[in-house]
């Protein structure tokens, strides 16, 4: 009987055994199906070995990272999954070799595509908590993944401090993450360490240097000061510059540390350098860079423009100094001097009224209050040998501002008339010609028009002499004289040309006369006399010719009767 229980209670426990394993089986075979909350059911069945522990394990990884699934987590997917993996590793080699649905490469799969779903799902919120979360979550991602999580994370805190903009965002950043974004991202950590140093020492003193380095070692710009190192820090470079007068240097270590009391520093002791021995290029870089930056910037304003006066003619107009740097704060000295220079410049040319210095007065100083006086100077001096229209013209093109204009165009006037006078006087067409190739468009060579105009005139009374003058000059100023005479001419040889023709009295010299003026007065007589002719005549050709001129004319009917009758062919 003990022995017949004993057999019951051994098959129980193999059926019993075989029932749980089946349950897994059904969880792997109801996710395949997606029917996941079957699945979800079977593998939370309490398994009764180590080698279920590792399949539930598994399975619940498999189904969490299921995008379907509805209370789909790749966090909690990631947790079976390293509890599969633990367990796994428990079992013997024996119990391995059991396991069809597990495997260490199958467990590798799985924790890949685990860390790429959470991946994704970060990537999509795209936050900082997010990331931080993924980046801890899962420390054995991929690099790939885990560069990618940090980068963008670090891109997002660089964004966060950049917007902030203070000391202690940027310190946050350095001192949390400055790690990170040296490890991943090289160029945000060069614009972060930089932003760190700007925001510190506009904030503090060169004299706080040891300080800064001492908190933020990691920092590019911290270096020991020592006189052991390889290259000297900050202070020491900037004294190092000092010493040594290095202007260009100074000017180098002022526009690497823009904004930041290492700059000012830089600055001050380029005004110093730049107020005693800077070159006026130097001088002008300075305060074109740092004009009101230092106070010591005015003796690099004066030093500036002693060397502008330096270099350039006593005659120049130092305005031109205000116009180029319109931000000089000694104003009145250059006003002061301007006058000063005006002043003993006018004695000059009281002294010496010569061409050049009544030229470079009022060039130099077109508003002083004798620069009038200094124009007449010159406009006499220069009408003492150009009294040339042209040569007036000259002056007037070098002088624009020259304030007398009446008296330079009354004496262009004179220069004129006495140009004409010439003209008339030689009395050649030629020279008309020529003087009216230069001033035709002018009142005072009306005379020199006029006498061109009557020698063409007298030289042809022909109509045709004066049509080829109007087409030749159609600036003739006398253009309705022009026409008048025109109009006489034609009248008189057409009416000259109608006498001819009616003494001539035959078909050839009315047609003739026909051609040469289509509109004249004798159109009526002359039709009637050609219709004569072509009666009297038994000639087809006239009446050819009277219905050519005369198609409609008061005899058209007759002659063309006439004409079919002789045996032409009828229009």
């Amino acid at each position: 009987m003990r022995t017949f229980l004993s057999y019951l209670t051994f098959v129980f426990l193999l059926f019993f055994a075989s029932a749980l394993q089946a349950q897994v089986h059904k969880g792997f075979k109801m996710l395949d199906r997606m029917r996941y909350a079957e699945a979800l059911e079977a593998f939370q069945e309490k398994p009764r070995n180590a080698r279920e522990e590792v399949m539930a394990a598994y399975g619940l990884a498999l189904l969490y990272n299921e995008p379907g699934f509805s209370a789909f987590s790749p966090d909690e997917a990631y947790k079976h999954y390293l509890e599969a993996e633990e367990k796994y590793h428990e079992l013997s080699y024996e119990q391995r070799k059991k396991l069809d649905e597990v495997s260490l490469v199958l467990l590798n799969n799985l924790r890949r595509k685990i860390e790429e779903q959470a991946f994704r799902m970060a990537e999509a919120y795209d936050n900082v908590e997010d990331w931080n979360l993924f980046i801890t979550t899962y420390p054995k991602a991929s690099a790939k993944f885990k560069g990618k999580a940090q980068r963008r994370r670090n891109e997002l805190l660089f964004e966060q401090a950049k917007k902030e903009g203070t000391l202690e965002a940027w310190s946050r950043l350095m001192s949390g993450y400055g790690n990170s974004l040296k490890r991943y991202n090289q160029e945000l950590f060069r614009q972060a360490d930089k932003a760190l140093f700007s925001a510190y020492f506009t904030l503090h003193d060169v004299e706080d240097y040891q300080a800064f380095a001492k908190q933020y070692p990691a920092s590019a710009f911290a270096k020991p000061c020592a006189e052991t190192a390889q290259e000297p820090c900050l202070p020491d470079l900037l004294k190092q510059l000092e010493e040594e007068g290095d202007i260009e240097g100074l000017f180098d270590f002022a526009a690497a540390y823009p904004h930041t009391s290492f700059q000012r520093a830089a600055v001050d002791v380029l005004a110093e350098l730049l107020g005693r021995r800077g070159t006026e290029e130097e001088c002008k870089r300075f305060v074109d860079l740092y004009a009101g930056y230092t106070s010591a910037a005015r003796e690099v304003w004066m030093r500036l423009y002693e060397r502008y006066k330096f270099q350039h003619p006593l005659f120049e107009d130092l305005r031109e100094f205000l116009r180029i740097y319109p931000d000089f704060p000694f104003e009145e000295q250059v006003i002061s001097d301007y006058l000063d220079r005006q002043n003993r410049m006018y004695q000059e040319v009281l002294l010496d009224p010569s061409w050049s210095n009544c030229k470079a007065y009022v060039r130099a100083f077109p508003d002083a209050p004798h620069v009038n006086s200094v124009y007449s100077m010159l406009f006499d001096l220069w009408m003492l040998d150009h009294q040339d229209y042209e040569e007036i013209e000259v002056f007037a093109e070098m002088f624009p501002d020259y304030p007398y204009a009446d008296d330079i165009e009354r004496m262009k006037h004179e220069a004129l008339l006495r140009k004409v006078d010439m003209v008339l006087a030689e009395g050649s067409p030629e020279s008309y010609r020529l003087f009216l190739r230069k001033y035709s468009d002018k009142p005072e060579a009306e005379p020199v028009w006029m006498a061109l105009y009557e020698y063409v005139k007298t030289s042809d009374d022909s109509y045709r002499a004066l049509a080829r003058f109007e087409a030749r000059y159609p600036d003739f100023p006398r253009m309705s004289l022009l026409q008048g005479d025109k109009a006489e001419r034609y009248a008189r040889e057409m009416k000259a040309a109608y006498e001819e023709a009616r003494k001539t009295d035959k078909m050839y010299a009315y047609t003739g006369f026909l051609q040469r003026y289509p509109d004249s007065p004798y159109q009526s007589q002359i039709e009637s006399r050609m219709a004569e002719i072509a009666m009297e005549s038994s000639e087809l050709y006239f009446c050819e010719q009277y219905l050519e001129f005369f198609p409609q004319g008061a005899h058209s009917k007759e002659i063309k009767e006439l004409y079919v009758a002789r045996g032409g062919t009828e229009q």
